[in-house]
């Protein structure tokens, strides 16, 4: 899901932002930027959606 390459179905929603289609990009960036902080991210079913959780490490110093 968090691969750049992964092709989820069609959006649930006919809306869309700006009147085009996304390119999927966006679970791909969110990973490299958590992983680039030395976080974690995954995502789990919640219901009828999905739940994403983020963590990242506290700063020390």
């Amino acid at each position: 899901m968090f691969d750049v390459a992964f092709r989820g179905t069609q959006a649930r929603t006919p809306e869309r932002v700006g009147g085009s289609a996304g390119g999927g990009l966006g679970l791909a960036i969110a990973k490299g930027l958590v992983e680039a902080h030395r976080g974690r991210i995954r995502v789990r079913n919640h219901g009828p959606g999905c739940r994403f959780e983020v963590r990242l490490p506290l700063a020390t110093g």
